[in-house]
C-alpha cells in the first residue's frame, strides 16, 4: 500500500470525505504525509473551538510553529458562530468559552495560513470586527497573499443603503485587489461612488462580479464591462430601467434596442451561460415595446449560447397594457421556435397560480424548456346563454377548450413538445383528463405527461416511459420512437378512479402500457363509485398496483372484495381487510363474494378488474404494507421491499 504512486493517492483523497481522508492519514507514515494536506485544505473553526486555538497562539513562536505546520495546506478558512447559538457552558469551563479572537490573535492565525484563497467569516458573529483587523494591519505583504474571495454579507437591511460591514468588506477586498477574483459591490448613497469605477479598474484579476445598483439610473452592464474587461461572470441587479439613448419614453423596464444589439454582437459570442430576467413587465407588453420581429431576432441570437434563458415575471397583480390581436400561445411558440436548435427535446411546464410569467431556457445538451402561466382564457371558453338553456345542470361552468397558436404567424405549436408538466390550482374535476387529451391529441412525440392538482382533492395523472418518470439521458430521449403509442409504458393515477374516458384514451394512445398504478393519499376521501377497470385491451400489461384505501371507498370500510376476471383462465376472488395499520388479503369464492356484497351489505364494496392471466397485482396500504398477488399466490412483502416498490411506483 505504501508503494502506491502519489498521483493515485492524490486522486483518491480528492474524492473522499474529510473524515475518510483523516482515517487514511492514520494508516501509515507515508499516507499521513500525503493525506494531511487534503485534510487541512478546507479548515473550519466551529463554535466553542476558538479557546484551544487561542491558547496555542499565545505559546512561544518556536513551540507554536509545530502546531500550525500544516497551515500552508489550507485553501479555505471558515469561522463559524463565535457567539454561541446554544449554551455550551455546561460542556466547557468559563475559561474555555472565550471564543472571540483579539486583533493580535486573529492576525497571527492568518499569518499561519498564507495560501488561503477563500475566507468565510460571515457566520462568525464578528464579521465586521475581523475585517477591520485585516484592514488595519500594517503587514499587508505577508497577510493573505493569495486571497481570491472574501465571502460578503449579503443580508442588507435596506435596499439602497450600505451597512458599515459592506463598506469595510469592499475596502478589505480593495486591499488585495491584485489577487481578488470574486467581488460583490453595493452601489448606493452610502458608498464611495465617485471613485467606484476607478477602483474597480484596479482589480486586475477580477473574473466574477455581482453589482447591485440602486443609485445610477443610466448605468448598464456595458459600462461595467468597460472597466472590468476580464469578467467571465457578471450578475447585475438594478432598481432602474435599463436606459436607451434613442428611446426616452419607456414606461416599464425592458431590453432596449441598443442594449439588445450589444448582447447579440458583443456578449453572445464570448459567453457560455447567459440568463436574462425581465421584471415588472409581461411578455405581451414587452413584445409591444420591443417589436415581434426584433424579439425573434434577439432570441435567435440567444440560441448560439451553450446555456441561455430569458424570463418575463412581473409582479403578481400586474395589469397588461397591451390589447393584442394575437393569442399568448402564438407569441410564446414564435419565441420558443426562435431559440430552438434543430430538432431538440422540448419540455413545457404550465400552471395557473403564476398567470403572468413566461420563461424559455436552452440547455447545454440542446434541450429546450418553456414555462408559462395559464389564464382561464387559455383553457376555457365562456358559455353563452343558449348553452345554458340547453344544459340540464343547475350551474353552468365555462367549457374547457384550449387556445391554439395562429399558424400563419407561429410555424410550430404543441407538436414539438416531448414532456408536458401541468400544475393547477383550479379544482375542476374534468381538467386532468382534458389536459391529458390535449397533450395526446397535439403532441405526437409525447414521452411524458404529468398533471398535479394543488388543491384538495389532489388529483394527479402521470404517464411516461418508466415507473420513475425520469428521462435524464439525452441519448435515451433521442432513441425513443416518435410514436406516443410505443413510448408510454406506465400510467399512474392518484386520488382518481379510472374512468371509461381515461381507459378509452389509453386504448387509443397507450396500447403498450405495462404498468397501471392507482394510489391515494391517506388524508383524501375516496370517490363514491366502486373501482372497475377493463384492462383486457392491454396485452403487454404485467402490473396493476392499487390502493387498499381507495378500494374500501369513501366511508372507509375495513373490508372490500376484489374480483379479477381473467380473459384466458378462471376468475379469482379475494377479500381485503384493513385493521388500523395492517392489511390482510385472503382467497375467497364467488358465492362468498355475492353473499357479502349483496343488498343486505350494500356498504361493503366490490372491486372488479378485467385483464390477462399473466398480470401481477400489488395492493398497497401506506408505505410499508404491500401484498402481491401473482398466479393465484398471495405474498406479503417485507418492509424493505414494500418501501422500495412504493418509492418506485407511487406518485
Amino acid at each position: 500500500m505504501s508503494k502506491l504512486p502519489l498521483e493515485i493517492l492524490d486522486t483518491v483523497y480528492s474524492q473522499l470525505r474529510k473524515k475518510d481522508v483523516f482515517q487514511c492519514a492514520l494508516t501509515c507514515k507515508s499516507w499521513k504525509e500525503s493525506a494531511l494536506p487534503f485534510f487541512y485544505k478546507d479548515l473550519s473553526i466551529k463554535i466553542c473551538g476558538a479557546s484551544p486555538i487561542k491558547k496555542l497562539l499565545h505559546l512561544d513562536p518556536n513551540e507554536r510553529d509545530r502546531y500550525f505546520q500544516h497551515g500552508t495546506s489550507t485553501k479555505k478558512l471558515v469561522v463559524r458562530s463565535d457567539k454561541a447559538e446554544y449554551n455550551c457552558m455546561d460542556i466547557f469551563s468559563s475559561e474555555d468559552t472565550d471564543n472571540e479572537y483579539t486583533k493580535e490573535e486573529w492576525l497571527i492565525l492568518l499569518g499561519y495560513l498564507p495560501n488561503i484563497q477563500v475566507l468565510d467569516i460571515l457566520d462568525s458573529g464578528n464579521f465586521g470586527k475581523y475585517l477591520q483587523y485585516i484592514l488595519d494591519s500594517d503587514d499587508s505583504d505577508n497577510l493573505l497573499p493569495k486571497i481570491m474571495e472574501i465571502i460578503p454579507d449579503d443580508r442588507q437591511p435596506f435596499m439602497g443603503q450600505s451597512t458599515e460591514s459592506s463598506k469595510t468588506h469592499f475596502a478589505v477586498c480593495y486591499k488585495f485587489h491584485k489577487t481578488i477574483t470574486k467581488l460583490n459591490v453595493e452601489y448606493d448613497m452610502g458608498f464611495i461612488n465617485d471613485e467606484i469605477f476607478t477602483l474597480l479598474n484596479n482589480f486586475t484579476s477580477l473574473t466574477h462580479l455581482t453589482f447591485n445598483n440602486s443609485l445610477d439610473t443610466e448605468l448598464t452592464t456595458l459600462d461595467i464591462m468597460n472597466v472590468c474587461p476580464h469578467l467571465i461572470s457578471l450578475t447585475y441587479h438594478s432598481e432602474y430601467d435599463i436606459p436607451d439613448l434613442s428611446i426616452k419614453d419607456l414606461s416599464a423596464p425592458t431590453i432596449p434596442n441598443h442594449f439588445a444589439t450589444y448582447i447579440k454582437d458583443y456578449l453572445v459570442p464570448h459567453v457560455d451561460v447567459l440568463q436574462l430576467d425581465i421584471h415588472d413587465i409581461d411578455i405581451f407588453d414587452w413584445i409591444e415595446k420591443f417589436g415581434l420581429d426584433n424579439a425573434v431576432e434577439f432570441l435567435r441570437s440567444l440560441s448560439k449560447v451553450k446555456t441561455a434563458s430569458i424570463s418575463w415575471e412581473p409582479y403578481k397583480h400586474y395589469v397588461r397594457e397591451t390589447i393584442s390581436t394575437e393569442s399568448e400561445p402564438t407569441i410564446v411558440y414564435t419565441l420558443f421556435n426562435a431559440m430552438r436548435r434543430n430538432e431538440v427535446y422540448c419540455e413545457a411546464h404550465y400552471d395557473d397560480f403564476r398567470s403572468v410569467y413566461t420563461s424559455i431556457s436552452l440547455a447545454r445538451d440542446d434541450s429546450l424548456y418553456i414555462g408559462h402561466g395559464l389564464k382561464r382564457s387559455d383553457y376555457y371558453i365562456p358559455t353563452t346563454d343558449s348553452d345554458e338553456e340547453e344544459s340540464d345542470e343547475t350551474e353552468q361552468s365555462d367549457r374547457i377548450q384550449f387556445v391554439m397558436p395562429n399558424r400563419s404567424i407561429s410555424t410550430i405549436g404543441p407538436e414539438v413538445i416531448h414532456n408536458m408538466d401541468v400544475v393547477m390550482a383550479d379544482r375542476n374535476p374534468d381538467l386532468p383528463l382534458e389536459f391529458l387529451l390535449y397533450a395526446l391529441n397535439n403532441c405526437p412525440h409525447l414521452q411524458q405527461f404529468s398533471y398535479r392538482s394543488m388543491n384538495r382533492p389532489n388529483r394527479s395523472i402521470c404517464i411516461g416511459t418508466d415507473p420513475k418518470m425520469v428521462l435524464n439521458d439525452v441519448r435515451e430521449r433521442k432513441n425513443l420512437s416518435n410514436s406516443t403509442q410505443e413510448n408510454i409504458k406506465v400510467v399512474k393515477l392518484k386520488n382518481m378512479m379510472p374512468s371509461n374516458k381515461l381507459l378509452d384514451l389509453m386504448k387509443m394512445y397507450m396500447p403498450a402500457t405495462e404498468a397501471f398504478i392507482c394510489s391515494e393519499d391517506e388524508y383524501e376521501h375516496s370517490p363514491n363509485e366502486p373501482f372497475e377497470a377493463d384492462l383486457t385491451a392491454f396485452k403487454w400489461l404485467d402490473l396493476v398496483q392499487l390502493s387498499a384505501r381507495m378500494l374500501c371507498g369513501k366511508n372507509r370500510q375495513n373490508t372490500t372484495y376484489m374480483e379479477i376476471q381473467f380473459v384466458d383462465k378462471d376468475w379469482e376472488y379475494y377479500c381485503l381487510e384493513i385493521d388500523k395499520t395492517d392489511l390482510t388479503i385472503t382467497k375467497t369464492t364467488l358465492e362468498q363474494t355475492k353473499e357479502q356484497t349483496g343488498k343486505e351489505n350494500e356498504c361493503i364494496r366490490k372491486c372488479v378488474v378485467q385483464c390477462h392471466k399473466h398480470v401481477k397485482f400489488v395492493i398497497s396500504f401506506g408505505y410499508i404494507r404491500i401484498i402481491e398477488i401473482s398466479n393465484g399466490q398471495i405474498n406479503k412483502l417485507d418492509e424493505h421491499l414494500s418501501l422500495s416498490m412504493h418509492n418506485r411506483y407511487i406518485l
